[in-house]
């Protein structure tokens, strides 16, 4: 055999074998014993082999970036909440850089290449595992999906789809969910930061599919933390805390306990 096709054995071994572990390892799935989900799909670092980068060819708005430093970031809120309640929320991980699928896209705009958008399926898939097994003994579940942006418009935006998947917790307490004296907004700005709900951002695919699959057991809120609290280590411990304020605000309504809120 000449050398030239020996090279190019040799490229496609480590190519197959190299997508055969990403394919393995594509989704991190770390279950936990408390209602919260949190799911990270942009900070992602497997580059796939024989992939190309995902292009604009179906009309389908474009990022190629990640969210840096979100994955370390679900893991700080991780240990704060385990401090205060001593469970451990489930936390879902895409592991696949995002220039090639996009986890908050719909299954249309993920990726164009096959092999992409069955990693996709596996990702969404393993979301709706996880939410099944948590319902088994939570009543309802306070999923989270973590992002991080650049934009100048303020430190977190938290997104509901104009409150389309936090439905039952909107219908009960309306504004006061976000601006009344325990609100989620009034909190964070309490602790010093600049907030802004639904704007620029409404909210991705994740948080839509999840409520839209579990209505009456699931109110999804997507965060995006501006990109200075991401690439400090110590301002992301510290507004990790900050965050898990929120988080057990969230969860303590939906255990009906209403008296944290004043009208």
């Amino acid at each position: 055999m000449k050398k030239i096709e020996w090279i190019s054995l040799f490229v496609l071994f480590f190519s197959c074998a190299g997508n055969l572990y990403i394919n393995k390892y594509s989704v991190e799935i770390i279950s936990g014993n408390s209602p919260i989900l949190i799911t990270v799909p942009h900070d992602g670092y497997f580059i796939p082999r024989r992939i190309p980068v995902r292009s604009d060819s179906i009309d389908c708005a474009l990022f190629l970036k990640n969210d840096l430093n979100t994955k370390s970031l679900a893991v700080e809120i991780s240990k704060n909440y385990f401090i205060l309640t001593k469970q451990n929320p489930s936390l879902v991980f895409n592991n696949i850089h995002r220039k090639y699928v996009d986890m908050n896209r719909s299954k249309e705009c993920s990726s164009e290449h096959p092999y992409m958008a069955k990693l996709y399926r596996k990702y969404v898939s393993n979301i709706k595992m996880e939410i099944k097994r948590l319902t088994e003994f939570n009543d309802n579940i306070l999923h989270i999906d973590l992002h991080g942006h650049s934009s100048d418009s303020s430190d977190i935006i938290i997104s509901t789809r104009e409150h389309s998947t936090i439905s039952m917790l909107y219908e009960t307490f309306g504004e006061d969910l976000f601006y009344g004296d325990f609100g989620l907004v009034t909190l964070l700005e309490n602790r010093g930061y600049t907030v802004k709900l639904n704007d620029p951002f409404t909210g991705g695919h994740t948080i839509h599919f999840v409520h839209e699959l579990y209505p009456e057991s699931v109110n999804s809120l997507q965060f995006e933390i501006h990109s200075r609290f991401r690439q400090d280590n110590d301002k992301l411990k510290i507004i990790a805390v900050d965050l898990v304020s929120v988080i057990l605000q969230v969860e303590s309504l939906l255990r009906g306990h209403l008296d944290r809120f004043n009208y």
